[in-house]
């Protein structure tokens, strides 16, 4: 009777981890990670990244990052050297919960010349 109640108990708070890990990250405000994004982007590509609208996260059912309206600067400051609508990168969950993050998809929605029909 004993073991039985530890189970529930110790399922109990698996579902509790779990549904604070769905819900949780709908309530942080994740805008405040954009410059990080900016300084990591700008020094990959080697070019000024701006993140002109929101960010987003999610950690279940894998960690996910999403910002809109990017903009990568170009070779002269009026013309950018590239919009995107929506920029979005999914980790594996169980490198990330051992602090690893191992990227394995990244989309760009409506990047330049998405709108050019080719036939």
């Amino acid at each position: 009777m004993k073991l039985a109640r530890l189970f529930v108990f110790f399922g109990g708070l698996v579902v509790l981890a779990l549904t604070s890990a769905l819900v949780a990250p709908y309530f942080i405000d994740w805008n405040h990670y954009r410059s990080a994004f900016e300084r990591e982007a700008g020094r990959v590509l080697g070019r000024e990244v701006r993140v002109e609208g929101s960010a987003r996260a999610r950690l279940l059912p894998f960690p996910s990052l999403t910002f809109t309206d990017v903009v990568v600067a170009g070779e002269t400051p009026e013309a950018p050297g590239m919009t995107v609508d929506e920029f979005s990168m999914h980790a594996e969950l169980a490198p990330f919960l051992r602090g690893e993050v191992l990227i394995f998809d990244m989309q760009l929605t409506r990047p330049p010349g998405a709108d050019r029909h080719f036939g």
